[in-house]
């Protein structure tokens, strides 16, 4: 059972490993927010394309992000879909 559960975890976290590195290489700028729509990470092709610092945006709501993109993204739908596509970026809600 304990190694059932070691080989389990040791599963998710490689899972994890891969995804994280898929986003912060991919060429698509990716925003996630969590369940109250406060971003948690972005990827450097966002960082890139939003001209913003990860500091201005992590811990924030869309609507809270500086510059023109505030007015962009506060009309996005934090509930439904789950995946949005906007402006080059995608916005996925976990």
């Amino acid at each position: 059972m304990v190694d059932a559960l070691r080989h389990e975890r040791i599963g998710q976290e490689e899972t994890h490993f891969f995804l994280s590195k898929l986003i912060e290489a991919s060429p698509q700028g990716i925003v996630i927010l969590n369940y109250d729509g406060i971003i948690t990470e972005l990827n450097p092709a966002t960082l890139r394309i939003m001209g913003i610092n990860r500091d201005d945006a992590v811990g924030k709501k869309l609507n809270e992000l500086p510059k023109s993109w505030a007015v962009a993204l506060s009309d996005v739908n934090e509930s439904f879909p789950n995946i949005t596509r906007l402006l080059g970026l995608s916005l996925i809600h976990i």
